[in-house]
């Protein structure tokens, strides 16, 4: 049997099992045959085998079956007949919500206003608590509009004030031309300004700017144009959106404006890091100039110092940065920057060779400036600094200091760790260090490689041929079983109890973005107690949505749990196997193990498909569009576009070639392939001809990137874990040897 049939037969017989809403649900054989059809988008012959299965004895078999066929006959193109479906399982408690949304849709595309009027009012009655209801306030709103009922508009949008930000947009629009139309121009005008300067990102933003142009030109004036405070908001968010050509665009029509001068800095200090985030950065510094030398009373001046100092140091223009961090500290010694202005001394000193130099700016950072967000790090660059001379004794009394002073950080375990290998060279007992490490940091790097990183770890020299069917089995027996003492509710009101079984029920007939929805809802209202975290955590890793588990369970990973099956259970959960036949698949195909491509996709997204970065990363492996393009012409495939990136068999095959790439031309060495994933080939390059003769722990702690620092690191614990739970024969690679 394929593994992958067999864990779907698996998750099928979980499903029939399962207790929902109090009763066992037994499912028809043709209903998962339907089933099988309609995951994979084969909406006609699903739709054909739903007509044949029998539920009219069971009533929520019956009423989910009426919602995937009229989902899929929305798919075939055919809603009117979609509508008789949605009908039937709007009678539903569990699907009703999305089949009364469906059907408002589709009388809202036929313009039939009243009949969506209706159906909306029907959906507000019965499901208060929905996720749709802002959508569903938006669309009656819209058909009350086109209906030619203004007055009622403005009053059912102001009557439910909408915050979801994708819907918040249309409706103020909405709500716009409802005032205007009942002769409420000033507020008409303050709905156009929250969508221009409050949504700067979408196209909405524009037709809002048009329309005060208009109301400007028709009222002839009287309307106030947003001030400053709204502009700095635009820009600021245009600039978190990653609009950064725009905001720059943007600022320079407000600076054509009339300004004052703390104003004009404010906004040219914007100017500066969206040039900055452009690339420009011989432009951004001239900004930076601008601000610091005609300016140099105001408040922003050390800020620009600091931050022009940093573009220099990046840049690789130390000796600029150097001078301007000695300003700031000279005219500002106060100022909140003078602790991290030491702080980037002190690299640029060490950096220098010049230790003696650099251990004097780090101290100061560390003593003088406590709280300052670099005393930390200046106490970890003193310990590492001392330890990589060789002064164990120095190195050992830093990092002690950190231990004692920072109880809570999450620096903690790197500092244990080399305090533990500082101690070892100098001869003495590292027992009790060793104890707290591994028992309150257990799924750290740190604590996993205490002895070293395995050598099956730091280089891989065999393959898996595919991925074992039996492993991803054994995986979701062990989960059921484990699980059962946590199955049990907490004690919910009936919204709650909602949630719970509406999420149930989405998650059993495929449904898992809606089913994760609820249960974030229902997350939120719970109180934080373990048993609590356990049985959310296991409901979301049953919706698919295995980002929020890891996210979820990363609160208890610390405690200690008496009972083996509870630790194992929380182990399983976070260290997942999605994915496993194309994992599998695409693994055997470029010599991989499996094992390592989840490691790296559980750190590039946490198993999220359609995760997209700031710097437009792609899917479970965050392929950059141009990385895909680039791969597409070495597998001899067509480009497959953004879109298609967050198809996870896609966006897998491009991962594991392109991994499997970097691990050859690194001879299986697993910390600079993963690390070049990350960074590129030509940094990587670099830092292994500056570090050459270093052990894989220091060379790894010597990456100059914390990005890439600490990914390479949370791979390499990842492969770790995964290897350590998940046994599998593997095969000799001489690609990765040759």
């Amino acid at each position: 049997m394929k593994p992958f049939r067999l864990g779907l037969l698996l998750l099928v017989a979980l499903a029939v099992a399962s207790p929902v809403f109090g009763e066992e649900m037994r499912l028809p054989a043709s209903f998962m045959q339907g089933m099988e059809l309609f995951r994979k988008g084969m909406w006609q012959e699903a739709l054909e085998v739903f007509q044949a299965t029998d539920a009219e004895e069971n009533r929520v078999l019956k009423t989910d079956i009426a919602y995937l066929k009229g989902y899929a006959l929305v798919k075939l193109n055919r809603p009117d007949e979609a509508v008789n479906s949605f009908g039937t399982a709007a009678e539903s408690r569990l699907v009703g919500d999305w089949a009364l949304y469906d059907m408002a849709r589709i009388a809202s595309d036929n313009e039939n206003n009243e009949e969506t009027i209706r159906i909306a009012g029907r959906f507000l009655k019965n499901f208060p608590h929905s996720p749709l209801k802002e959508r569903v306030i938006r669309l009656e709103a819209e058909n009350l509009l086109f209906s030619g009922k203004p007055a009622e508009t403005a009053a059912l949008l102001e009557k439910n004030r909408i915050k979801n930000p994708d819907e918040k947009p249309l409706a103020l629009f909405v709500l716009a031309t409802a005032l205007e139309k009942t002769g409420r121009t000033k507020e008409t005008y303050r709905a156009y300004q929250e969508i221009y300067y409050g949504f700067p990102d979408l196209p909405l933003a524009e037709k809002a700017r048009k329309e005060t142009i208009r109301m400007q030109k028709k009222y002839r004036g009287g309307f106030k144009v947003g001030g400053f405070k709204q502009q700095i908001r635009r820009v600021k968010i245009l600039i978190k959106k990653g609009k950064y050509a725009e905001a720059e665009s943007y600022i320079n029509s407000v600076l054509r404006t009339r300004l004052t001068a703390e104003e004009r800095s404010r906004i040219l200090l914007q100017k500066a890091i969206a040039l900055k985030m452009q690339g420009k950065t011989k432009h951004a510094a001239i900004v930076f100039r601008n601000i610091i030398n005609k300016r140099p009373k105001q408040h922003l001046r050390p800020r620009a110092i600091y931050m022009l100092a940093k573009l220099y140091w990046n840049s690789g223009e130390s000796r600029l940065a150097f001078r301007l961090l000695s300003d700031l500290i000279k005219d500002y010694p106060a100022d909140s920057r003078a602790g991290p202005a030491y702080y980037i001394k002190g690299r640029i000193a060490a950096s220098k060779e010049n230790y003696r130099e650099a251990l004097e700016y780090y101290g100061t950072s560390a003593k003088k400036y406590p709280k300052a967000r670099t005393a930390e790090s200046a106490l970890w660059e003193i310990g590492w600094l001392h330890y990589n001379l060789g002064d164990y004794t120095q190195a050992e009394k830093a990092f002690r200091r950190h231990i004692e002073k920072y109880r809570f950080s999450e620096q903690r375990p790197k500092f244990l760790f080399w305090l533990i290998k500082t101690v070892a060279k100098e001869g003495k007992n590292t027992e009790s260090l060793m104890e707290e490490l591994m028992e309150n940091f257990p799924f750290s790097y740190y604590a996993l490689f205490v002895n070293g990183i395995p050598e099956d770890i730091a280089q891989v020299k065999e393959y898996s041929p595919a991925a074992d069917g039996r492993i991803f089995a054994s995986f979701m027996a062990e989960i059921e079983e484990y699980s059962q003492p946590f199955r049990g509710s907490p004690k919910l009101n009936e919204k709650q109890k909602w949630y719970l079984d509406s999420a149930k029920n989405w998650m059993r007939i495929g449904f898992g973005r809606r089913a994760d929805k609820l249960l974030h809802l229902l997350e939120n209202e719970l109180p934080d107690s373990t048993d609590n975290l356990i049985f959310m955590g296991y409901q979301h890793h049953r919706s698919g949505d295995y980002s929020r588990v890891i996210k979820h369970f990363w609160k208890v990973r610390s405690k200690k749990f008496e009972d083996k099956k509870t630790a194992r259970l929380i182990k399983l959960l976070m260290f997942p196997l999605p994915y496993w036949e194309t994992v599998g698949k695409e693994a055997g195909k470029n010599r991989l193990d499996p094992r390592l491509l989840l490691a790296l996709m559980r750190q590039e997204s946490a198993f999220n498909p359609y995760a997209v970065s700031r710097a437009n990363a792609l899917g479970l492996m965050q392929i950059i569009p141009a990385t895909a393009e680039k791969i597409s012409r070495k597998l001899d495939m067509k480009n497959p576009g953004s879109e298609n990136l967050l198809d996870p068999r896609t966006n897998i095959k491009m991962g594991a070639f392109h991994l499997a790439s970097l691990l050859k031309e690194y001879r299986g060495n697993v910390a600079p392939a993963v690390a070049s994933y990350n960074a590129g080939k030509k940094a990587v390059k670099g830092w292994i001809g500056k570090f050459p003769d270093d052990g894989l722990m220091e060379f790894i702690e010597k990456i100059p990137f914390g990005e890439t620092r600490g990914y390479v690191k949370n791979v390499l614990r990842n492969y770790g874990i995964y290897k350590e739970m998940y046994k599998q024969k593997n095969r000799p690679s001489p690609a990765m040897q040759n």
